[in-house]
């Protein structure tokens, strides 16, 4: 793993872990010094970058972690993991808070709510599934019109979110909150994926990346495709 300076373009260090290739890497969002990956092997591992070794205390016991979120406030690391499962790790804490292995729909994607009171994951046959983590509980779980969710990614203000799909296909959903309760109420499916009497898809295969702009006003996706697609977020053109 190498840390690259974007200014200079110089390598900066180059870290030394057990295993050899990585899928996906996080860096905490308020610090240059602590970095989390995931192997092809399906390892989750840490890093200090001051002394540029692998973490040997990191250990979450989850299923072979397919997916790697950080939340906003840089409080919890949530390791997504196959066989319906997930673990909740404290980073302030250095240490596993929980784990939950029931009834998740197999989830494949996670993306935190800006507040990051909420994690909200996407797997099999388009089942959507929001997280309390506070409350330790389901909030609300819906299952969408389309296939497989690969992606996803959610506005600054966390009351939008879109999902990329396997077959290609992506959908934008309005997230309602109960405040009163501090739970998410539902979700809505907003027309976006360009349906018609053909059913259009935005990709050819898998989305497998989206991004949002900072100032929400479009939407960006990479597919296996190999196409790069910019959509404005409110008109979906």
């Amino acid at each position: 793993v190498r840390i690259w300076d974007l200014e200079s373009e110089f390598i900066l260090c180059q870290l030394s872990s057990p295993a050899t290739t990585f899928e996906q890497l996080r860096f905490l969002s308020k610090s240059n010094d602590v970095l989390f990956g995931i192997s092809e092997e399906r390892e989750l591992l840490e890093w200090r970058i001051d002394n540029q070794i692998c973490d040997p205390d990191l250990n979450i016991e989850t299923h072979k972690p397919s997916a790697l979120v950080l939340s906003p406030d840089n409080r919890w690391l949530f390791a997504i993991g196959e066989f319906q499962s997930f673990a909740a790790w404290n980073v302030l804490e250095h240490r596993l808070e929980y784990s939950y292995e029931e009834d998740l729909k197999s989830p494949k994607a996670a993306v935190f709510t800006p507040d990051s009171k909420f994690v909200i994951m996407g797997g099999a046959n388009g089942h959507l599934v929001a997280w309390n983590v506070e409350q330790i509980k389901v909030d609300a779980t819906i299952a969408s019109s389309g296939n497989e969710i690969s992606s996803m990614a959610i506005t600054s203000d966390g009351k939008t979110l879109v999902t990329g799909h396997t077959d290609g296909e992506m959908q934008s959903w309005k997230i309602e909150y109960d405040q009163l309760k501090g739970q998410i109420k539902a979700f809505q499916l907003n027309s976006y994926s360009r349906r018609d009497s053909k059913k259009i898809l935005p990709h050819k295969q898998a989305v497998l990346s989206l991004i949002i702009t900072p100032d929400d006003t479009k939407v960006i996706s990479g597919s296996r495709d190999r196409q790069i697609i910019f959509r404005d977020l409110q008109t979906q053109e």
